[in-house]
């Protein structure tokens, strides 16, 4: 089996990544194989904000983003990115947490293939 990393650089319900993060990642865990994380960067830090707006018949991202942090996905959201957009540890989905860049690299380094979604 092998082993995933995915990188998520736009915001929720603006484009289909998250959506497709989450397809992936589920079906990648279904197979057996291992998903070595999930990192939002720039806009992405977005995505693991528990309180977002979900609108009547969406996907609800954070409840989520919680379920594939209980299937053991580490989730870390870009420190730099979430200051700037005023996203703190207390906002975040069960599961993830404000990492630096060296995180972004364990998460790769692991990896046999990456997967970026965003612009």
């Amino acid at each position: 089996m092998g082993t995933l990393a995915f990188c998520v650089l736009s915001g929720p319900y603006t484009f289909q990544g998250t959506h497709t993060l989450v397809g992936l990642a589920n079906a990648a865990l279904a197979k057996g194989h291992v998903v070595a994380g999930i990192f939002f960067f720039v806009d992405g830090v977005y995505n693991a904000n528990k309180r977002i707006k979900i609108e009547a018949r969406s996907l609800d991202l954070p409840a989520e983003l919680k379920r594939l942090g209980e299937k053991g996905v580490k989730m870390a959201v870009c420190s730099a990115c979430a200051e700037y957009r005023g996203i703190g540890e207390a906002d975040l989905v069960p599961g993830a947490e404000l990492a630096g860049l060296a995180t972004f690299g364990d998460f790769f380094e692991a990896a046999d293939k990456v997967v970026v979604l965003g612009m």
